[in-house]
């Protein structure tokens, strides 16, 4: 009945689920080696590039990324895509020089950056991340409109902040 969790309200999501008020950004970011001449995401532009399979940054290289409730920079123009099934496969791939660059749905799925890499300043995309309630079951306007409320009220007496600093 109820998802509360960090995905990102995508078109596609919100055309299934009743998405409610954001609750934080979830940001993208973009791995590289030390050294790297990749400084701007443009510099990304021809290079063989890393991202999830079925993930945020996928459809931001092809240029499908649909986010209902957030901000996406124009993907870089010839970037070739080297999926992986993971973070882990994507870090590896570039640690092996198979991609340039890892782009991540997330940020957080690599700070602190392990030894030898470096994130770029420049966040490829930023989505809100927001409950979202089944709207087929009975009461689910209901629910996510409650939901909307507590997470309304955690944010301001600052529970909100205090459980995304300790998760």
């Amino acid at each position: 009945d109820l998802a509360i969790d960090s995905e990102v309200s995508t078109a596609g999501r919100a055309a299934g689920l009743d998405v409610g008020e954001r609750y934080y950004t979830r940001t993208g970011a973009v791995v590289v080696p030390e050294g790297s001449p990749i400084s701007r995401l443009s510099d990304l532009a021809g290079a063989a590039v890393c991202t999830v399979d079925g993930g945020l940054a996928q459809r931001w290289i092809d240029g499908s990324l649909d986010l209902v409730d957030g901000t996406a920079a124009d993907p870089p123009t010839g970037a070739r895509p080297v999926v992986r099934p993971s973070a882990a496969a994507c870090t590896a791939a570039v640690a092996e020089g198979t991609a340039a660059a890892y782009v991540a749905d997330w940020a957080m799925d690599v700070e602190p950056p392990d030894a030898g890499f470096t994130i770029l300043a420049e966040a490829p995309f930023a989505g809100a991340a927001s409950v979202a309630v089944d709207r087929g079951r009975p009461g689910s306007a209901e629910l996510r409109s409650e939901i909307d409320r507590i997470v309304a009220a955690m944010r301001s007496d600052g529970t909100l902040r205090r459980l995304s600093e300790r998760r």
